[in-house]
């Protein structure tokens, strides 16, 4: 036993205070019932220690509590306080090694048990990590075979063929530009350019500069040979201004995220491949910092990005990124009888479920409705519940 643990058995023991002169109101009087119960010193009487914390029984006077601030308090008084201290301290006396043991034993056996009742248990054993055939190919491989693994030759390809339609697309419909925008020089892309390209939109990410044209200035003090040594400041512009991840002319009326949407899926399907949830993963909602313009950006005060792209995330348990959603306003739901903090659950988790697996969710999803659901499906939920969650049982809310 270490010496703190032994001087707070020391001081448990061997306290005896009266009432009438040094007692103050019970500081864990706010506590729950079922916290663990104090055990008194050995061989003290039980007079000297009560169950209650009421004012009137251990004769508080409130004022003179209220009123006791650095003014009030003088030199004498307070060289009464550390006298009366030192005394109680000098008085003690050290507990035999059989009090000891006899007090840690009644307060190890108070404590939080586990759940009692209708608890379903799955017996479905599996453990999470990386496909294995996927970890035997990428043994000894470089960073960027690690990459590619996620944003594979498939997505390249797609960027470069709707890159290069949108751009079709632009110079035949617009008959504004004129014969010297640097429009009228577009040349297809390729996937080694577009490679090139989101090479550069990484390390502009990583180098800091004030404006885009800096990364390419001959200014002795801006100068660097990464971005002009990959392509030319207006061939990268051209590709900012044509990058597209699918087709405008097919674009339904009102879905706000076709334009990226195709990119998402391809991207979380590869999530998926690659790795296998353990028993526990976790849902909840996260800020991608972005202060343009945008319909569907969202602004809270409590987040440290303020303002952003609020997703939905299905992580595990490890921080891995497993599933998403982009909340693009307003959810569309389904079905009416449906929360819609249920439904993300239902979506994000659909191919986890029926397996035996835990949800972790914060109080904004947790409700007796999504637990059932859930539960039907071989899944148990935990977290946090909102007291004033509709279907609450009445023994669950109210208060003692």
């Amino acid at each position: 036993m270490n010496s703190r643990s032994k001087r707070i058995i020391q001081l448990a023991l061997q306290r005896n205070i009266s009432d009438d002169e040094d007692s103050l109101s019970d500081p864990y009087s706010g506590d729950s019932d079922d916290d663990p119960v104090f055990v008194p010193p050995v061989g003290s009487s039980s007079s000297n220690y009560s169950t209650e914390s009421s004012e009137d029984e251990v004769g508080i006077n409130k004022s003179t509590i209220f009123s006791s601030t650095n003014e009030n308090l003088q030199g004498e008084e307070k060289s009464d306080c550390s006298e009366k201290t030192e005394q109680r301290i000098g008085n003690m006396t050290e507990p035999t090694n059989e009090q000891i043991n006899e007090t840690l034993h009644d307060l190890n056996s108070a404590v939080w048990g586990p759940p009692k009742g209708n608890h379903l248990q799955f017996d479905e054993n599996f453990e999470g990590g990386l496909k294995e055939e996927l970890e035997a190919t990428l043994l000894g491989s470089r960073p960027i075979d690690y990459y590619f693994g996620f944003v594979d030759f498939k997505i390249i390809d797609e960027i470069v063929n709707q890159t290069n339609l949108y751009a079709t697309q632009f110079l035949l419909n617009d008959d504004r530009i004129s014969n010297q925008s640097s429009v009228k020089k577009w040349e297809p892309t390729t996937r080694a350019e577009i490679i090139h390209f989101i090479g550069l939109l990484g390390y502009t990410g990583i180098v800091r500069m004030n404006t885009l044209r800096d990364y390419w200035s001959q200014k002795w003090i801006l100068r660097s040979e990464v971005a002009r040594s990959v392509m030319s400041r207006n061939r990268f512009e051209l590709l900012l201004k044509m990058l597209h991840f699918s087709d405008n002319e097919q674009c339904p009326e009102g879905d706000r995220l076709y334009k990226i949407q195709p990119l998402v899926d391809m991207l979380t399907k590869n999530y998926k491949s690659i790795y296998t949830p353990g028993k526990t993963f976790c849902i909840d909602e996260t800020m991608v910092p972005f202060q343009g313009r945008l319909v569907f950006k969202q602004y809270n005060p409590q987040k440290t990005h303020k303002y952003g792209i609020k997703l939905f995330k299905l992580c595990c348990d490890k921080g891995y990124t497993w599933n998403l959603s982009i909340y693009a306003g307003k959810e569309r739901t389904s079905d009416s009888s449906l929360a819609v903090s249920t439904q993300i659950v239902l979506k994000l988790a659909k191919d986890l479920l029926q397996s035996g697996r835990i949800c972790v969710i914060d109080n904004w999803y947790t409700s007796l409705q999504l637990a059932h659901i859930l539960l039907d499906r071989k899944t148990h939920c935990l977290g946090t519940l909102r007291s004033n969650r509709k279907g609450n049982p009445t023994e669950v809310i109210k208060k003692n």
